[in-house]
C-alpha cells in the first residue's frame, strides 16, 4: 500500500494549531507572530474557531440555566410579574439559609396550594384552591351570582363526592377570564352549590397556564404560570413557610387548636 502524504510547509508543520488557537484565543491577550499567522493561514481556521465558540457557548448556557434555577427558588413573597426575556429582570445573588427540618420531618397534614385570583371582570379577588386532583374548574354559586354570566343548566355532568356517590352540578359557565397578576386566561367553569373554596382551579387551568410548581427548603411553595402567547409570566407564593395548617403532630398539640376546623379536617 502506498503511503499517504499531506502537503505542509516547514512553518505549518512546526505550529500546533490547537495550542495556538485554543490556548491563546481563550487568554485575555490575543497576539500572533508573523510565524504563527503564516503557519495557520492555509489551515481550516474557520472550523477550529467555530469549535472553540461552541464550547464557550455551552458554558454560557449552563450559567444561564443555573440563573433560571435560582430564579425559580426565589423567596420573594407575593406576585412577581415580568416580561419573558426582558433585560430588566435582574436576579440578585444572595445566600439562602437551608432549613432542613421542613422537609426531613414527617407531617400529618400540610397546607394546600392557594392563589389570589380575579374572575370574570369582578372587582374583588378570591382565594382559589389550585387542585391537581380536580379534572374540572369549579366556582361557587355565590361567585356565579355576583357575575351573573350566561349558564347552561342542562349540561348533564355530575361530580363524584364522598362514598363514591355523585352529585349534580348547578350549571356550566364557559369562557370566564381568570387573572393571576398580569397573566389572564379564559376558562370553562362548573358551578357547584356546596364548595370549600369560592374558586377551584383544576387541571384545565393548570394545563392552560402551563403551571410549574416548586417547593423550597423552608417549606414554602411557589408556582409559575405563563400567558398563552408566552410573552408574560407570573411567579407567586402558593404556600407560605410555617403555615398554620401544617401539622407534624397527632395528639400533642396546643390547647388552642382543640376542635378547630382547618381545611378538610378537624383537629381532635
Amino acid at each position: 500500500m502506498l503511503p499517504s502524504y499531506k502537503l505542509l510547509s516547514d512553518i505549518e508543520n512546526s505550529i500546533d494549531i490547537d495550542k495556538v488557537l485554543e490556548e491563546r484565543i481563550l487568554d485575555s491577550e490575543v497576539k500572533f507572530s508573523l510565524r504563527e499567522v503564516l503557519g495557520i493561514a492555509k489551515r481550516d481556521i474557520h472550523d477550529k474557531i467555530i469549535e472553540i465558540i461552541k464550547r464557550k457557548r455551552q458554558v454560557v448556557d449552563e450559567t444561564k440555566k443555573s440563573r433560571e434555577k435560582f430564579d425559580e427558588e426565589s423567596t420573594s413573597h407575593g406576585v412577581e410579574c415580568y416580561s419573558v426575556g426582558s433585560q430588566n429582570l435582574e436576579i440578585m445573588d444572595r445566600d439562602l439559609e437551608i432549613v432542613k427540618s421542613h422537609f426531613t420531618r414527617k407531617h400529618w397534614a400540610r397546607a394546600t396550594t392557594e392563589a389570589p385570583v380575579k374572575v370574570g371582570g369582578l372587582h374583588d379577588p378570591y382565594v382559589a384552591l389550585i387542585d391537581q386532583g380536580s379534572e374540572i374548574n369549579i366556582m361557587s354559586t355565590e361567585v356565579y351570582k355576583k357575575g351573573a354570566w350566561p349558564i347552561d343548566r342542562n349540561h348533564g355532568w355530575r361530580v363524584k363526592v364522598a362514598a363514591s356517590t355523585t352529585k349534580e352540578l348547578f350549571g356550566a359557565v364557559p369562557n370566564i377570564s381568570v387573572a393571576i397578576g398580569d397573566v389572564e386566561l379564559e376558562q370553562h367553569f362548573f358551578v357547584q352549590d356546596e364548595c370549600t373554596y369560592p374558586i377551584i382551579l383544576g387541571e384545565p387551568y393548570i394545563t392552560g397556564a402551563r403551571m410549574e410548581t416548586k417547593v423550597l427548603d423552608d417549606g414554602s411553595a411557589y408556582a409559575r404560570i405563563r400567558s398563552q402567547d408566552g410573552k408574560r409570566a407570573v411567579q407567586f407564593l402558593t404556600v407560605r413557610a410555617n403555615h398554620d395548617r401544617n401539622r407534624d403532630y397527632l395528639r400533642n398539640h396546643p390547647a388552642s387548636t382543640v376542635g378547630k376546623e382547618s381545611g378538610d379536617w378537624v383537629f381532635p
